[in-house]
């Protein structure tokens, strides 16, 4: 989507924290889950979702005017542009994940737990670190 080596890596290295983040602090740090089918399954959609607001952030950051010849004017473009969408998707999609915590059946209160703390995950990601990373080593200009 980038077509550029430097801004995919970073990407990345973000999307790579927040699986961490949600596996290894989430599931198995807070929660004591073992890995199981449900659980297998449900990681692979957590890194499906963690891929989304980094990667409308990357490329806003990629496509930024040709005005915007340094990488804070790139990075400040990218976040004004995709800043509001990312933070109003994340809002609703934590509304509508936290519906199930309502479900008595396990695997959808686990869904649950997974939904929320992937989309707050891949949010402080996206919107701390990302910015951060591309500001300092992101490419400047075009």
């Amino acid at each position: 989507s980038t077509m550029d080596l430097r801004v995919g890596l970073i990407s990345t290295v973000t999307i790579a924290g927040v699986v961490t983040t949600v596996m290894g602090v989430g599931v198995h740090g807070i929660m004591k889950w073992s890995l199981g089918i449900g659980e297998s399954i449900a990681a692979v959609i957590l890194i499906g979702l963690s891929v989304d607001y980094c990667v409308h952030l990357a490329n806003a950051y990629v496509e930024a005017p040709l005005v915007c010849d340094t990488r804070e004017l790139r990075t400040q473009h990218a976040l004004m542009t995709m800043g509001i969408s990312i933070t109003a998707s994340a809002i609703t999609t934590i509304i509508s994940g936290s519906m199930l915590w309502l479900c008595i059946l396990t695997f959808f209160s686990k869904f649950a737990f997974l939904i929320t703390a992937t989309i707050v995950s891949s949010t402080a990601w996206s919107l701390f670190f990302l910015p951060a990373a591309l500001s300092s080593i992101g490419p400047a200009g075009r």
